[in-house]
């Protein structure tokens, strides 16, 4: 499950001013601002969910792992297809909104020996995880998934 990738720019314009990133311009770490600044931007523009409305797409979700796992599934049945994409879709949009979870658990482990980027990549991991193991049926919100990493 990948997120959508937002505009780069060319190789040579990491800066944003004509030519490679230096300190002349910009102190030290300021190409990783602007991408954090623009990742968490991206992040907001997902809606929270309702405990509703995850248990909406846990059940989409477990529906298409289900039918995934069925032995001789026919991948060319219409029927078929769709509850697959509809599982994808419920996957993506679980995750998605989950994006400034894993931001806020990252700030608060900031500073004990991993830079942001590199908490917020693995909290991204653990994610994409949480979402494969969620279970709405056992009534807990997505979150108690979405932390243990």
């Amino acid at each position: 499950m990948a997120l959508e990738l937002l505009p780069s720019r060319p190789a040579e314009d990491v800066d944003g001013w004509g030519g490679a990133a230096n300190e002349e311009h910009h102190p030290k770490g300021w190409v990783g601002l602007d991408i954090l600044g623009r990742y968490l931007e991206e992040v907001g523009r997902h809606p929270l969910l309702s405990a509703a409305d995850e248990r909406t797409l846990g059940r989409r979700i477990q529906i298409a792992q289900r039918l995934a796992a069925t032995e001789d599934l026919d991948r060319s049945n219409p029927a078929t297809r769709r509850i697959l994409a509809e599982g994808r879709a419920a996957e993506r949009q679980l995750y998605q909104a989950n994006l400034r979870l894993v931001v806020s658990i990252a700030r608060r482990l900031q500073g004990q020996g991993l830079e942001l980027l590199d908490l917020i990549q693995e909290g991204n991991l653990g994610l994409t995880r949480a979402v494969e193991k969620f279970d709405y049926t056992m009534g807990y919100k997505f979150s108690t998934y979405a932390t243990w990493w």
